[in-house]
C-alpha cells in the first residue's frame, strides 16, 4: 500500500482523482485485517507490543471505534450541517473506558467491516461541490470534506504499517 502525506494526492491529481484513490486506499483495509486475524492466535492478538502501544485487537477495536463514532458521524455531519463542529476523540481513552484487550476480535472486526462498506458506498457517490462542505474540527481547524477524507487515509496507512510490523 502506497503512504502518501495529506496534500500528495491534491498536489497531483483533481479533487475526484483524489477521492478515487483514497477511496481505493480505504477499500483495501478489511481484507489487510482479515489477512492479519487469519495469522494470528488468539494471544498474539491480545499482546501488547509496549505499554502504550496497541495490541493487534486494540487496534482493530480502535478501527471500529473511529470508522462508527468518528469518520460516518463527520461523515454524516458535514454532508447535513453548514460549517459543523466535529469532535475530537480519543483513541487511547476509548482504548482504556471500553477494554479493548478483552473484547471478542470477530465482532470487532465484522462492524468495522460492515460500517467501512456503507462509508465506502457514501463516499463513492461524492459530488466535488460535496468535497468542498466545512467543517470545524476539534484540536486542527477548518477542514473540507476532502481533506477529511485523506486524514482518514492517512489514519489508515499508519494503522496499515503498524499491523504489518506484527505479521
Amino acid at each position: 500500500m502506497a503512504i502518501y502525506t495529506l496534500d500528495t494526492l491534491e498536489t497531483c491529481h483533481s479533487p475526484m482523482d483524489a477521492l478515487g484513490a483514497r477511496i481505493d486506499m480505504l477499500a483495501q483495509m478489511p481484507a489487510f485485517l482479515a489477512d492479519v486475524l487469519s495469522r494470528c492466535s488468539d494471544e498474539a492478538l491480545r499482546h501488547k507490543p509496549s505499554v502504550e502501544g496497541f495490541s493487534i485487537l486494540e487496534q482493530i477495536c480502535h478501527l471500529r471505534d473511529i470508522e462508527v463514532d468518528g469518520y460516518s458521524a463527520r461523515l454524516d455531519l458535514i454532508l447535513s450541517q453548514e460549517k459543523p463542529l466535529l469532535p475530537d476523540i480519543d483513541g487511547s481513552r476509548l482504548a482504556i473506558e471500553r477494554r479493548y484487550n478483552e473484547q471478542d476480535v470477530g465482532p470487532a472486526f465484522m462492524t468495522f467491516r460492515a460500517a467501512r462498506e456503507l462509508n465506502l458506498v457514501r463516499l463513492r457517490r461524492l459530488t466535488e461541490d460535496e468535497l468542498q462542505r466545512k467543517a470545524l474540527m476539534d484540536g486542527v481547524g477548518e477542514i473540507t470534506l476532502a481533506r477529511l477524507i485523506a486524514m482518514w487515509a492517512a489514519h489508515d496507512a499508519g494503522h496499515w504499517e503498524e499491523l504489518s510490523k506484527f505479521v
